[in-house]
C-alpha cells in the first residue's frame, strides 16, 4: 500500500515524469495485494465449506514440469537455481489443477525467498506406497527453528526469527495451502534445519476415475510470480549532498524510496541487515534508513550494532516497518532508533523524518564547537591516539569534561 498510494501521489504531483514508471509500480503491486486479498477470500470459503473440488484427469508429471518451469526466471533474477526432479516420467492421475497450482506455487515461492544467493531449489516428485505420491519442495535456504515449526501452518503466524523473517509475510499463505491439501485428501508435512534449508512434502492418493482432459494443453498453469524492475537512471549524483544508507531487502520498496529522495540525497543500497551494519562502518554515512524485517540481521539488530559503536553512534537511523504495535515501537527506539515510521507511510512524512534527524545532528555539531573527528585512523580502537582531538577542538573537548566528564563527553561522542 505504501508504495501504491506514494506513486498515485507522484503521478498526481508530475504526471508527465512519472505515469509510466508509477503506473508499472501500481500495477505490480495491485497485483500482489489482489492475491492477498483473494488468499482471504479462499480461507473464508473454505471456513464456510462452500469452496468445491474439480477434479481433472491429467498427467501431473507433465503439469507440475510446466508449473516449476514457470519459476525459473523468477529463481534465476534472484540469483537462485531452480530445478525439477520427477522419479517417473508421465502420472495420470485426477487432481484439481487450481488448487494444486495454488499449493505448489506458495511452496516454490516461499523457498525461492528463503533461500539465500547462490542456493538451490528442486521440486521432486516420488511415488510412494498405497497408491500415493509424495510432491516434495526442498531448498537449501535459512531454515526453520524447531520451536516455530509446529505453529506454521497456523493462520496469521509470522516466525519472529531474523534469519527467516523478511517481507513482512502476512502468515496466510502457509495456512492456506495446508487448508488447500487437506480439502484435497491429502497432508502436508515439514522437515527443517536452522541454516541448512527445509522439505515441505504433500502427499495424495493417485486416482484416475475423473473425466480425461481430452487437450491436455488446455491444463497448463499460468501465473504471475514477483518482478521486479530496476529503474534505469543516468542522472549525476551532487557529491555535496548527504549519503543516505536504505537497508532493505524488498526490490520495490527499495526503488520506491529512491524516486522519493535520491534528488536530495545520495543513495546506497544493502540488501540484508549484515550487509548493511557492513556498510555503514566503511562508508559512514549521514543518515540511514533500515527495514525491520530482514533475513540476516533484523533492523533491531542493526540498530542497536551501530549505536554501540563509536564510529556510528552518531548517524541518525530512521526504522520503517508494517509492525505498528507498541511493543515493537519501544524496542526500536529503546535500540537508538531516531524515528520509527509504520506502513504504509507518507512521502513527506518521511522527507520530514530525514530532514529534522539531519538539522538536529547539524545544531549539535554547531553548538559543540563545529566538526570534530572522533575516529581515528584505528578500527579496533577509535580514541586510541592522542591526536584525535587537537587545537581547539581539543581544548573545547577537555572543558567539558572537566565539567561535567561522563555526560557531556557521552554526548559530544554520540551527537556530532
Amino acid at each position: 500500500m505504501t508504495i501504491i498510494l506514494g506513486m498515485v501521489g507522484k503521478i498526481e504531483q508530475a504526471p508527465e515524469r512519472w505515469f509510466r514508471e508509477g503506473l508499472t509500480m501500481i500495477r505490480r503491486n495491485g497485483t500482489q495485494l489482489l492475491q492477498l486479498i483473494n488468499q482471504i477470500l479462499d480461507l473464508s470459503k473454505l471456513d464456510a465449506g462452500i469452496m468445491p473440488v474439480h477434479l481433472i484427469q491429467g498427467d501431473v508429471v507433465a503439469y507440475l514440469r510446466l508449473l516449476t518451469g514457470s519459476f525459473a526466471s523468477y529463481a534465476e533474477a534472484e540469483g537462485k537455481t531452480l530445478y525439477f526432479d520427477p522419479a517417473m516420467k508421465q502420472l495420470m492421475m485426477d487432481f484439481d489443477e487450481q488448487k494444486l497450482k495454488d499449493v505448489v506455487s506458495n511452496l516454490l515461492s516461499n523457498a525461492i525467498k528463503f533461500t539465500p544467493l547462490g542456493g538451490t531449489i528442486c521440486l521432486r516428485l516420488v511415488e510412494a506406497p498405497n497408491q500415493q505420491i509424495m510432491i516434495m519442495v526442498e531448498d537449501n535456504g535459512y531454515g526453520i527453528a524447531d520451536e516455530k515449526l509446529p505453529h506454521i501452518f497456523d493462520r496469521f503466524y509470522q516466525g519472529d526469527d531474523p534469519v527467516t523473517r523478511r517481507a513482512e509475510g502476512t502468515g496466510i499463505g502457509l495456512a492456506l495451502t495446508h487448508e488447500l491439501v487437506r480439502l484435497m485428501g491429502g497432508t502436508i508435512q515439514v522437515e527443517s534445519q536452522l541454516g541448512k534449508g527445509s522439505i515441505f512434502t504433500v502427499v495424495l492418493s493417485i486416482h484416475a476415475s475423473a473425466p480425461l482432459r481430452e487437450n491436455q494443453a488446455k491444463i497448463i498453469p499460468s501465473i504471475t510470480t514477483p518482478k521486479t524492475r530496476k529503474l534505469e537512471t543516468n542522472r549525476e549524483e551532487d557529491p555535496e549532498l548527504p549519503l543516505l544508507l536504505i537497508v532493505e531487502d524488498n526490490e520495490n520498496v527499495v526503488q520506491y524510496l529512491k524516486i522519493c529522495l535520491e534528488e536530495q540525497y545520495r543513495v546506497s543500497i544493502a540488501r540484508n541487515g549484515q550487509l548493511g551494519i557492513d556498510q555503514a562502518l566503511e562508508q559512514i554515512p549521514d543518515l540511514i534508513i533500515s527495514d525491520v524485517m530482514m533475513p540476516e540481521r533484523d533492523g533491531f539488530d542493526l540498530c542497536k550494532t551501530l549505536k554501540s559503536d563509536m564510529r556510528t553512534s552518531h548517524i541518525p537511523i530512521i526504522l520503517l516497518t508494517a509492525r505498528a504495535d507498541m511493543n515493537s515501537r519501544i524496542e526500536g527506539l529503546e535500540g537508538g532508533a531516531d524515528a520509527y515510521l509504520t506502513k504504509p507511510f507518507h512521502e513527506q512524512e518521511l522527507e520530514v523524518s530525514l530532514r529534522k534527524a539531519l538539522d538536529l545532528r547539524k545544531r549539535l555539531r554547531e553548538y559543540y564547537g563545529g566538526k570534530m573527528p572522533l575516529v581515528s585512523e584505528s578500527t579496533t580502537s577509535p580514541f586510541a591516539k592522542e591526536d584525535v582531538l587537537s587545537g581547539p577542538s581539543k581544548r573545547l573537548s577537555n572543558r567539558i569534561t572537566k565539567k561535567k566528564p561522563s555526560r557531556s563527553r557521552k554526548l559530544l561522542r554520540q551527537c556530532i
